[in-house]
C-alpha cells in the first residue's frame, strides 16, 4: 500500500496534514506515536492518550506563532483525505518557530480522537526500540508519505545554518545532515515529520526539511556558505566579552540529495517536558493499558 493512500489503523510512515488546504500548507509525514498519561481534567484520576510526533510547519496552522488548536487528518487533504471523516487527531502541543533567532526543534504533538485505532509498527514489521543520538557515518532508515521506507547515511552532526521554511530562511542548531547516492534522495516534500531510525530499532532523528534530484541526478543547490549567528543549544544568542555576536560560517558542502534531522533525544526531552516523564514511544503494552 502507498504511503500516501488512507491506512486504518494508523500506521507511521503515512502521510498527514491539516484538515484544510489553506497558507501555510505542507503535507507531511506520521512520525511516530508517543504514550503517556496526564491528569484528567477536573481531577480525579489520570487518562491515559496517544499522540502523534510530527514537524511542526506541518501540523501547526500558525508555526511562528503560538495558540492554535488544528485538525489533522490521514491520509493528507492534498491526497485523498476527506474532512471531517478522515480527521484523527488534534494539535496540542509544538515548538514555535522563531523566525529571528536559533531554533533546536521542529516538533509538535497532536492528541488522537478517542476510538482511533493505531498500530505502531513500520513497514518492515518492526517498532521503536529506544532513542539515542546519531553516529557518524551510520545507515538510517526512514518510512516517509512520499519516498516510501529507504536508507541515508550520517554525514553531519551538530550543524548551525539556516533552512527555508515556506519561504524564510530561518536558522536551526545542532541539526544533522544524511544523504545518499541514490537518484531520488532521502528527504522530498512529505517527508518532513518522518522519523530516522537506526539498525537497532532507535529512533534517532526527525526529518524536517530536504533537497532532491530528479531522475537524471541533477541536485537541487543549497548555499554553499552561510553566516549565522552561533548560539547555544537552546537558541539563546552568544556573544564575546566585548557584546558582539559571535558569527560562525558554515560552510556547506556541496552533498547530493541532503536531508536534514533533529537529533532524536532532544526531541523527546522536550516530549517529555510538555506530557511528564511518562511519556515514551507506543508500544503494544501502552497499546494495551
Amino acid at each position: 500500500m502507498p504511503l500516501n493512500a488512507r491506512v486504518r489503523p494508523l500506521r507511521p510512515g503515512y502521510s498527514i496534514s491539516r484538515n484544510v488546504m489553506a497558507p501555510p500548507f505542507e503535507k507531511g509525514t506520521l512520525g511516530g506515536f508517543v504514550s503517556a498519561w496526564q491528569p484528567r481534567v477536573g481531577g480525579g484520576g489520570w487518562d491515559h492518550a496517544i499522540y502523534i510526533l510530527s514537524n511542526c510547519h506541518v501540523m501547526s496552522a500558525t508555526p511562528f506563532a503560538p495558540g492554535n488548536a488544528s485538525r489533522i487528518m490521514q491520509p493528507a487533504v492534498s491526497d485523498t483525505g476527506v474532512a471531517p471523516a478522515d480527521e484523527i487527531a488534534t494539535l496540542t502541543h509544538y515548538t514555535s518557530l522563531n523566525a529571528l533567532g536559533g531554533n533546536p526543534l521542529d516538533a509538535a504533538l497532536a492528541r488522537l480522537d478517542a476510538g482511533v485505532a493505531v498500530n505502531p509498527t513500520y513497514q518492515d514489521g518492526t517498532t521503536i526500540q529506544g532513542i539515542r543520538a546519531p553516529v557518524m557515518g551510520e545507515v538510517l532508515t526512514m518510512d516517509s508519505a512520499i519516498s516510501g521506507p529507504h536508507t541515508a547515511r550520517v554525514v553531519n552532526i551538530g550543524v548551525n545554518s539556516a533552512i527555508s521554511v515556506f519561504g524564510a530562511l530561518v536558522n536551526f542548531n545542532g541539526y544533522t545532515e544524511v544523504t545518499n547516492d541514490a537518484p531520488v534522495g532521502p528527504s522530498i516534500v512529505g517527508d518532513s515529520g518522518g522519523i530516522w531510525r537506526g539498525a537497532d530499532g532507535c529512533a534517532v532523528l526527525l526529518n524536517f526539511a530536504g533537497n532532491w534530484s530528479d531522475d537524471q541526478g541533477r541536485t537541487v543547490a543549497v548555499p554553499l556558505a552561510v553566516p549565522v549567528q552561533q548560539t547555544d543549544f537552546w537558541g539563546t544568542p552568544m556573544f564575546a566579552q566585548d557584546g558582539s555576536p559571535v558569527l560562525r560560517t558554515h560552510t556547506w558542502r556541496h552533498i547530493d540529495n541532503s536531508g536534514f534531522g533533529i537529533p532524536m533525544p532532544t526531541v523527546m526531552t522536550w516530549v517529555r517536558l510538555q506530557l511528564g516523564q511518562g511519556a515514551k514511544f507506543l508500544d503494544a503494552a501502552a497499546i494495551a493499558q
